[in-house]
């Protein structure tokens, strides 16, 4: 993907979006996959992994990926916020439900994968773990703390399970969705977050091989968890509503 500098981009105007670059970032890589859906165009600024990202501290107030950059509104950096605004510029193809009822399983289901202490959330936290060496500044930044490392396997594997459970349910009864009969927010949000424990094929994501070898070593416990229809699902979204190989 060809990223503009941070100076480039607070030059230039329309969406742009802060993206983690050379790596999947699922935070990152779903932001950009919500735009795609939605056929929004946008300019990639590079974030860089582990740097001090001052340039982009100093533009948006924070040093992390992504962000969501448009005219007249405020950075945005929750997922929320992201999927929000991509709703305000482009009503369809709807990434969430008219219906009430709907609607909030999408979110509940979205928060779950993406949100504080949900999938994503403490999948990094084993992740660092599993990386060596004592927690550090960054780290201890994204909760990563004697407690919170010790219950992070548990509480990923949990999440896989009710994720795993509301896919059974709905494929039951005919439904290749985690609610109702079509891709929502959540289907997507899966798609990517779920490299953190099942990288993609090759020929799909050109993943550095320091990323890919630390996602595909899972706790004994999320292991057990990962249900292969989780993965199933995840491979569908990819083909028919992904364009591919990811670019990052």
């Amino acid at each position: 993907m060809d990223y503009l500098t941070v100076d480039q981009a607070r030059e230039a105007d329309g969406l742009r979006l802060v993206l983690t670059a050379g790596v999947p970032g699922p935070w990152s890589e779903s932001a950009k996959q919500i735009f795609a859906y939605k056929r929004i165009a946008f300019l990639p600024v590079a974030q860089q992994l582990f740097g001090e990202n001052a340039e982009l501290l100093d533009w948006v107030g924070a040093r992390n990926a992504p962000v969501a950059i448009y005219p007249g509104e405020v950075p945005k950096t929750g997922w929320r916020e992201i999927l929000a605004l991509a709703e305000q510029l482009a009503p369809e193809p709807a990434l969430l439900p008219a219906d009430a009822k709907a609607c909030a399983d999408v979110l509940a289901l979205s928060e779950a994968i993406c949100g504080h202490d949900g999938f994503g959330w403490n999948r990094r936290l084993t992740l660092f773990v599993a990386s060596g060496g004592g927690a550090n500044d960054l780290q201890r930044s994204y909760g990563l703390e004697p407690e919170t490392a010790a219950q992070a396997p548990a509480r990923t594997a949990t999440i896989l399970r009710l994720l795993a459970e509301t896919l059974h349910r709905q494929y039951a009864a005919g439904r290749r969705a985690f609610v109702g009969d079509g891709i929502t927010a959540c289907d997507l949000y899966w798609a990517c977050f779920s490299l953190m424990v099942r990288p993609v094929r090759r020929d799909w994501a050109a993943i550095p091989d320091f990323v890919h070898d630390l996602y595909a070593q899972l706790p004994p416990e999320v292991d057990d968890a990962l249900d292969d229809l989780l993965i199933e699902h995840r491979d569908h979204v990819f083909e028919t509503y992904v364009r591919l190989p990811l670019d990052f």
